[in-house]
């Protein structure tokens, strides 16, 4: 059996990304997409992975490219998960200068087999606008087959929204606390 290569790519062309909420336009069979993504694994303790990708015309004809870099990693070591994730877009929905920058920092616990408890915080900045968000989650992960944890889960959060709450302008978070329940399935 062959080793496996701790890097790898993914290259894509595609359609206008029209399903993404940063792209609302673009013509199929005339506009474009591309991406690039690289990755480095170490085993099941590392993961690391870099990525670029534009979508032409993307808030219809005559409008501004979007582009997206976007650098992530994740760390596992004795029980707890650390990630990262640092996104830079530019021409949101195709409009010149609405650029939004987001990263988020996660850190979990396995306390037990079963239960997984988590915080993890999101900081938005919207640079037309001029107004930025943060939610801070703090959850609980409930594994119900401990024996195969990547198979089923539970995940209850309480979020917490804090900047300018009553003017975000950006993509996604939420401008109000919040309490999430989420089951999830082969994750």
């Amino acid at each position: 059996m062959a080793a496996r290569l701790p890097v790898g790519y993914d290259l894509g062309y595609f359609n206008p990304t029209t399903r993404s909420k940063a792209v609302s336009g673009g013509t199929a069979g005339d506009d474009k997409a591309y991406a690039v993504r690289g990755m480095y694994d170490m085993g099941n303790v590392l993961h690391a992975e870099v990525s670029y990708g534009k979508s032409e015309q993307a808030g219809g004809y005559a409008t501004e490219d979007y582009s997206v870099l976007d650098v992530a990693a994740s760390y596992k070591i004795q029980g707890a998960t650390l990630k990262a994730e640092y996104i830079d877009a530019k021409n949101v929905k195709g409009v010149d200068g609405k650029d939004q920058i987001v990263w988020y920092l996660h850190a979990g616990y396995q306390v037990t087999p079963m239960y997984e408890t988590v915080v993890r915080y999101y900081q938005g900045n919207d640079d037309l606008s001029d107004t930025s968000l943060s939610n801070t989650f703090v959850g609980l992960n409930v594994y119900l087959n401990p024996a195969k944890k990547y198979a089923s889960r539970i995940q209850l959060n309480y979020v917490f929204a804090s900047g300018d709450t009553d003017t975000w302008a950006g993509l996604g978070g939420y401008t109000d606390d919040a309490i999430l329940a989420q089951y999830q399935v082969a994750f």
